[in-house]
């Protein structure tokens, strides 16, 4: 009796499988949209527009003007594609799914390696498109209080609190912060740190560990002592003098810059949060010799009263005192930490077309939007069997609900 082989078709879906369970941006990223994106094939390179949560101006009296709807949009950018090529033999696909089989050996920890290389390049993108931040980079996560106050963060800035937020640690301040909680007078937490090492859910957050989470390496420069050198209304750029001279690099992208006398707004009242406006630097900076430099910031400023996006009570001006990554003297490097909402991050996986071979399957999951591409070819000068595993993918960050917890 012939050998009846594992077909592209269930091999694609096992893939759908490991790449849920393992990868921990995909579990908690925000996916409402991906119905728009499943009736058609995408190629590396296409653009797709994620469509941004609409803010009103609230207008009072008996005669109102009705304004028009400001539809906000953020383009995202699908990547090259993530493979993983494998050679097997007919015998190894005649061995099904049983314990120690090829599919446990081989296969499953190949999908592994490509969920891990998806997950480091989500948590590093946000090393350039988060700023509103918490903590110090010399101070590791070991308190209840440095967990909650990343809701209250949040909730101050006009972000509607639900039961879909999530923090993720790396796993250095995950252990350190389930050591200092673990003899609280909880026996809940107690039982799931002592047994599981889980914290499960602390404070607003339910709460993951991950490896990929990103170290950003400031310039080891001291930085001076940096002011705004010009008064900016409007824009992404932002001029700064008083930086030590003659510097290459001296301000890194991925630095958070917080900035004194111009401070951030609740993005529903539109009233002051009472703390200064931060922004993360798009690409690396010099000096000149005289100190000066100018930075390219995320978000950009708007300060138009009329505007419902506006996000800092008024201009960046002239003079103002900038502290880098929370404090000028220490160019400590720091882990960036995230705690987000469902809409903080959007990753979407359109389908591939199947490739033009003897055997090509693309697997949609109908749960998670999530679409892999597995295909079976031969070398037949080289006598091989080749399985090839793809996965086309594009993700953004949307900073306004996210908190970047240094560490």
């Amino acid at each position: 009796m012939a050998n009846e082989l594992i077909n592209s078709t269930l091999l694609s879906r096992e893939a759908a499988v490991e790449f849920e369970l393992h990868n921990t941006f995909i579990a908690t990223a925000n996916r409402k949209f991906e119905g728009l994106y499943t009736d058609q094939t995408y190629d590396p390179g296409n653009t797709v527009n994620i469509r941004l949560d609409n803010q009103f101006l609230v207008k009072r009296g008996d005669t109102v003007t009705a304004g028009d709807v400001k539809e906000t949009s953020l383009p995202l950018t699908l990547q090259e594609l993530y493979s993983v090529p494998v050679t097997y033999t007919t015998t190894d696909l005649s061995t099904k799914l049983r314990r120690n089989s090829w599919m446990d050996r081989v296969f499953r920890p190949a999908v592994r390696a490509l969920v891990s290389d998806v997950n480091k390049d989500v948590a590093a993108l946000a090393e350039t498109q988060t700023y509103i931040h918490s903590g110090l980079p010399a101070t590791s996560v070991a308190t209840f209080a440095a967990i909650d106050i990343l809701g209250a963060i949040l909730i101050e800035r006009g972000v509607q609190a639900t039961q879909d937020w999530y923090c993720t640690l790396n796993p250095r301040d995950s252990s350190s912060l389930k050591s200092a909680l673990q003899n609280s007078f909880n026996t809940t937490l107690n039982s799931q740190i002592s047994l599981k090492s889980q914290m499960g859910n602390l404070s607003y957050f339910d709460m993951f560990t991950d490896q990929s989470i990103k170290v950003h390496t400031p310039s080891s420069d001291a930085i001076g002592s940096p002011v705004v050198k010009a008064t900016v209304t409007s824009g992404t750029t932002i001029t700064i003098t008083g930086l030590t001279a003659s510097k290459t690099a001296i301000i890194k992208a991925g630095d958070v810059i917080s900035i004194a006398d111009v401070q951030s707004v609740n993005r529903v009242t539109r009233e002051s949060t009472g703390q200064d406006m931060e922004f993360v630097v798009q690409a690396d900076a010099d000096s000149d010799v005289s100190g000066d430099s100018s930075i390219s910031v995320l978000p950009e400023i708007i300060t138009d009263v009329t505007s419902p996006n506006r996000n800092v009570t008024g201009s960046v001006l002239i003079n103002s005192v900038m502290t880098f990554n929370g404090t000028n003297a220490s160019r400590n490097a720091h882990k960036v930490n995230l705690a987000y909402t469902a809409s903080a991050l959007s990753i979407v996986t359109p389908p591939l077309a199947p490739l033009d071979t003897p055997e090509s399957s693309v697997f949609k999951d109908t749960k998670t939007g999530l679409s892999l591409r597995v295909s079976k070819s031969a070398e037949i000068l080289n006598n091989k069997n080749v399985l090839r595993i793809d996965l086309l993918t594009g993700y953004r960050w949307f900073p306004s609900q996210v908190v970047r917890l240094m560490s």
